[in-house]
């Protein structure tokens, strides 16, 4: 296992602010979510913002893991927390820079993307990376924020350029050359949470509260209802990228 940690050379945009770590969601709500990507991965996988490792520790059942974050030190924690895994590689990078494309060296079939996209500015350039490592029939699976509506000085202090709906993050998708296998917005309770947070009290850091409690009993129900209708609406966006070909 490669255990060097190679800082990425490329400058942070200057404009969000620095990023915040995000506060996550409820646990039950970020459970089914992170079941429901890790469904669509195949053996070969990329994370991308692996951060402390919370989702990595939950791929390394796969043939071959390719961790990524902007962090020197949250790639050297994910190293020191799994330094027997011969499966494992991580590497402090930037998703929009040239040396991303390297990575096709892994033979990735997968690209896990949470709650990251928002955060680059390039969103075009970055897709079209993940797109360019991947061999035909791989896919990207990708957690973004949604509802433009809501953004607020909340998503711009954690770092967000911007928040997707479902017609713009397909188009930025089919732009690239990747074919929607799936999208659907997730978290109908998580708007209530974010206008409470966000846009009536105006805060910016994200505490517990009302989503909490809404994303325990409410997002429950609708996902079982979301099995025969689709939600018209929530906090977040859940994608199912393909690039085509055999």
């Amino acid at each position: 296992m490669a255990i060097s940690i190679r800082p990425e050379q490329t400058p942070r945009p200057q404009s969000p602010p620095a990023e915040q770590p995000a506060a996550p969601a409820s646990a039950p709500a970020l459970s089914r979510l992170a079941e429901a990507a890790i469904a669509e991965l195949g053996q070969r996988v990329i994370e991308i913002g692996c951060g402390a490792g919370h989702l990595t520790r939950r791929l390394l059942d796969r043939e071959q893991v390719v961790a990524l974050d902007p962090a020197r030190e949250h790639v050297a924690r994910v190293l020191s927390e799994f330094p027997t895994q011969t499966n494992l590689e991580a590497y402090s990078m930037e998703i929009t820079s040239p040396r991303f494309r390297q990575l096709a060296r892994f033979r990735p079939d997968s690209v896990l993307c949470i709650h990251g996209l928002e955060r680059i500015e390039d969103d075009h350039r970055a897709l079209f990376h993940m797109l360019s490592v991947l061999r035909p029939g791989g896919r990207v699976v990708v957690l973004a924020h949604a509802c433009p509506w809501l953004f607020s000085p909340l998503d711009f202090a954690l770092g967000h350029y911007r928040r997707y709906s479902a017609d713009a993050l397909r188009v930025t998708a089919e732009a690239v050359g990747l074919r929607v296998v799936r999208l659907d917005y997730v978290s109908f309770a998580g708007i209530a949470s974010w206008w409470w947070h966000a846009r009536l009290l105006g805060r910016t850091d994200r505490g517990p509260g009302v989503g909490t409690r809404l994303d325990r009993w409410i997002d429950p129900v609708l996902g079982r209802i979301g099995q025969w209708a689709q939600m018209p609406a929530g906090s977040g966006l859940f994608a199912v990228l393909e690039r085509p070909g055999y």
